[in-house]
């Protein structure tokens, strides 16, 4: 069988590392598929689901919040602000968050509070969408 290693990490550490038939990720340009044998490239990554396609047909999914992928002929490399591994968080407790971060929104006021409010509110409804 023909993998391509893939590396996740995050600033705090490597999520996944391992082999991969295929890799799915979402670009800010549309979502891509990066099969052993690719022709290099990089993307930015914008919040969505990564599915790792292994070696015995299962498909893992996890959540990146952003990020940047390199991919080349043997590897691909995701550089993740945050992962969430959607197999370990349920539908409520995803709801749970973006209504927690819908009152942070409604109660920042200052630019700072808001911006960072924002981004939290687009994460958790990604995540919602991701569990629907």
């Amino acid at each position: 069988m023909n993998t391509m290693t893939l590396t996740l990490v995050t600033p705090e550490a490597t999520f996944f590392s391992g082999p991969a038939m295929m890799v799915e990720a979402p670009g800010t340009l549309g979502d891509f598929g990066a099969l052993p044998g690719h022709m290099p490239f990089i993307s930015t990554l914008k919040p969505g689901v990564v599915r790792i396609h292994d070696e015995k047909d299962q498909v893992s999914r996890i959540f990146v919040s952003g990020g940047i992928a390199e991919v080349n002929n043997t590897t691909c490399t995701i550089l993740a602000e945050r992962v969430v591994d959607l197999t370990k968080l349920s539908r409520a407790d995803a709801e749970a968050r973006l209504a927690k971060a819908k009152v942070a929104l409604d109660e920042a006021f200052e630019e700072d509070a808001i911006l960072t409010a924002t981004s939290e509110m687009e994460i958790s409804e990604a995540i919602v969408a991701a569990l629907a």
